[in-house]
């Protein structure tokens, strides 16, 4: 009985630390699984400059691959539009048929079509740099590894007690 008791009060002394975690896209979490917003966690950061330095600049990148995909969809849909609304010119008598003035897609919509390419890793890029910060916060040392533990919880139903990890 004292092995159990003293196991149970390491396990949630360990539990009861605030650290933050890091979930999908970059969202970070408080201990008790509260989304927290970008201004609390600059708040909590504030203690580590060289975290919060790397918090500002994922959530940089974050703002520029927006920006990046906004603007190649808007210039692809504007193009296509342009492209649809356009006048027809008629060719000569013998060959009445219709042809467009311009072509599709034109240089607006390739530059959309090139923005929304290089989006795709500027916006994949910022998750990494998120938890980097999260990780120097919590004292972690920063490892790579293929297995990432992201909930661990204590379950009980009337066969017993256990753990839930989910990775």
């Amino acid at each position: 009985m004292k092995i159990t008791v003293t196991f149970f009060l390491l396990l949630f002394s360990t539990l009861s630390f605030a650290q933050l975690s890091v979930k999908s896209r970059g969202r970070v979490f408080d201990t008790y699984g509260k989304k927290m917003k970008p201004a609390e966690v600059r708040n909590r950061l504030a203690e580590k400059p060289e975290a919060l330095a790397l918090y500002n600049a994922g959530r940089n990148k974050k703002t520029i691959g927006n920006i990046l995909w906004v603007t190649g969809a808007a210039c692809i849909v504007g193009d296509y539009v342009n492209y649809s609304f356009q006048e027809y010119e008629f060719g000569p008598y013998p060959n009445p048929s219709p042809r467009a003035k311009k072509k599709f897609p034109s240089v607006i919509g390739i530059i959309g079509a090139v923005s929304l390419i290089v989006a795709i890793p500027v916006k994949l890029g910022h998750t990494y740099k998120v938890e980097k910060a999260i990780d120097r916060y919590n004292g972690k040392k920063i490892v790579d590894s293929a297995i990432s533990l992201e909930n661990l919880s204590i379950c009980a139903n009337q066969d017993g007690v256990g753990l839930r990890l989910n990775f």
